[in-house]
């Protein structure tokens, strides 16, 4: 089930700006995120985990090592109409925002 999605603050919308260039939607491992925004691993984990949470990064579990992610990242287009449908809705009254949309 994917995450509702929810706007981003500009220092992630930067980096999601350069994965997106990168790799587009294409499956990437953390290394590959960390040599693509070169940033420590400490920074780059902090940024997968807010782009997880908010609905605009997919991880899976790697199929030869179930200790490691792979993630890939939802189409821009994708993300912008979620948020702008919610937003709509909640305008409107017609969803209540504490239930996450699937």
């Amino acid at each position: 089930m994917e995450t509702q999605a929810k706007p981003l603050p500009k220092w992630l919308m930067k980096r999601y700006a350069i994965l997106w260039k990168t790799f587009g939607g294409n499956p990437f491992a953390f290394s590959e995120a960390a040599h693509a925004l070169e940033e420590n691993g400490r920074i780059t984990s902090v940024f997968l985990c807010k782009m997880k949470k908010n609905g605009w990064i997919e991880p899976r579990i790697m199929q030869d090592d179930a200790r490691k992610r792979v993630y890939t990242l939802r189409t821009p287009d994708d993300v912008i109409t979620q948020i702008a449908m919610c937003m709509k809705n909640v305008e409107t009254g017609t969803i209540d925002i504490a239930q996450p949309s699937g």
